[in-house]
C-alpha cells in the first residue's frame, strides 16, 4: 500500500511516484463479458421513459421486487441489456447510499 502525496495545490495533478506505480500496475487490462444492468437517477421516470422510447427505441417496463414490494421499479430494456430507473426523490426517501450501481458480471 502506498500513500498518495500532492506537492502542488492542484489536488487533482498526480504525484510521479502515484504515475510510476499505475502504470506498472496497469499492464494487464481486464475485460468486462457483460453488464447485468446499471442504474440511471432521473428527475422524472414518465419523462425519461418516453424520452427513450421515442428517441432510441427501447421499450420500458415496470415491477415489483420481491425484497421491497410496496416499491414499483421502472427499466428500460435493449435487446439483453437492461437500464433501471431511479426517480432522484425517491431516493431520499429510501436513502440510499449509492446513486449509481454498476453491477458487472
Amino acid at each position: 500500500m502506498f500513500t498518495l502525496r500532492f506537492k502542488t495545490r492542484h489536488f487533482l495533478k498526480p504525484s510521479p511516484l502515484f504515475l510510476q506505480i499505475y502504470r506498472k500496475k496497469s499492464t494487464t487490462a481486464a475485460t468486462i463479458k457483460s453488464l447485468d444492468h446499471l442504474v440511471l437517477t432521473v428527475k422524472s421516470v414518465p419523462k425519461t421513459t418516453r424520452w427513450y422510447e421515442m428517441n432510441l427505441g427501447m421499450r420500458s417496463e415496470s415491477f415489483v421486487s420481491a425484497a421491497t414490494p410496496a416499491i414499483t421499479r421502472y427499466s428500460l430494456i435493449f435487446g439483453d441489456q437492461k437500464i433501471n430507473l431511479h426517480e432522484s426523490s425517491s431516493l431520499k426517501r429510501r436513502m440510499l447510499k449509492a446513486v449509481v450501481q454498476i453491477y458487472a458480471f
